[in-house]
């Protein structure tokens, strides 16, 4: 059975030695690379039973759904699954299942985002009581604004970009904290270019910018010094300020009475029958 790593306790290594003191750190409460380093998925895969979620299954979400698959899903951001081809089969068929999804930031509060533990023990425990096992998908972690040595955290506002920030709130967080993999000086910029598999904005834009063509623009003049990091700022700034803005005006309109119709206790629908 699956057991919830303790508090503290490295994935892939022994609790309390040296070794463990040496490797990355990836539990409900804690992400943090090796060394200052990246996280290692490879290793989250082998160590968590995962397997790589490969363009082929990509391409069958696009064919089955008739459209282009998500972002995140044509970019590597979900990264490995338990079973996702079994959905498909089941999409395929024409039969029902509902998603459960965990997300959100890290904080002192149980949300969901903490929760893979226990669906990876109920993966172990339902075959034995007649259900079927969960299937999952799983995505890379958002880095902080300061790098991808760890992920954004509640406790440290000026690691995330807030869904309450304001545009000039968003330009200052950018500008002053999204670590870039520009050179020190613009002559050594454009003879060298940016390091793009460090530069937290060009990242960011892999997760917000919608079109390809202009996020691949974007790395290819970036990394070869034509663009400089204040130009790749400042589309980040622009699309997250539209991202957060169409945000802020849907959440303004929706009032107490739609509050308390979404919270009211009422009756389930019948999702199986």
């Amino acid at each position: 059975m699956a057991e919830e790593p303790k508090k503290g306790d490295a994935v892939g290594s022994g609790v309390g030695g040296r070794e463990a003191e040496e490797e990355q750190v990836v539990n409900p409460w804690e992400v943090t690379a090796k060394d200052g380093g990246k996280i290692d998925y490879d290793k989250l895969i082998e160590k968590f039973g995962c397997q790589r979620l490969e363009e082929s299954l990509v391409r069958r979400v696009e064919r089955l759904t008739g459209r282009p698959a998500h972002v995140f899903l044509r970019r590597g951001v979900f990264f490995a699954h338990r079973d996702f081809n079994e959905i498909l089969d089941v999409y395929e068929r024409g039969e029902k299942f509902y998603l459960y999804t965990g997300r959100g930031p890290s904080s002192e509060a149980l949300h969901f985002g903490h929760l893979d533990p226990y669906f990876r023990m109920t993966r172990d425990v339902a075959p034995r009581i007649g259900y079927q096992k969960p299937a999952l998908i799983e995505s890379s972690f958002f880095p902080a604004l300061q790098g991808e040595t760890g992920k954004m955290s509640a406790s440290d506002p000026n690691s995330a970009i807030y869904v309450t920030d304001s545009s000039k709130g968003i330009k200052n967080k950018v500008n002053r904290y999204a670590f870039s993999g520009g050179q020190d000086s613009i002559e050594n910029h454009r003879k060298y270019g940016a390091n793009l598999e460090v530069d937290i904005p060009v990242k960011y834009l892999g997760f917000f910018l919608e079109d390809d063509a202009e996020l691949d623009h974007i790395r290819k003049e970036y990394g070869a010094g034509r663009m400089l990091t204040g130009e790749v700022k400042k589309r980040l700034i622009e699309v997250l300020s539209e991202l957060v803005e169409r945000h802020q005006r849907a959440r303004a309109a929706v009032t107490d009475e739609m509050v308390d119709a979404f919270m009211a206790a009422r009756p389930l629908p019948h999702m199986f029958s």
